[in-house]
């Protein structure tokens, strides 16, 4: 069970990174992203 628990925290972990990364650079490209559309795709990503 500790080992579900690890893969599972490595998952949010990952998921959570590289999001803001995605994020960020859609940002840089001139992107709207309001917070509204922000926590829509974030929720979307994890359920």
């Amino acid at each position: 069970m500790a080992g579900l628990n690890l893969f599972a925290a490595i998952v949010i972990y990952w998921t959570t990174k590289y999001l803001g990364y995605a994020f960020t650079e859609c940002r840089h490209e001139g992107m709207d992203l309001s917070l509204k559309l922000t926590a829509y795709l974030a929720a979307r990503m994890c359920p």
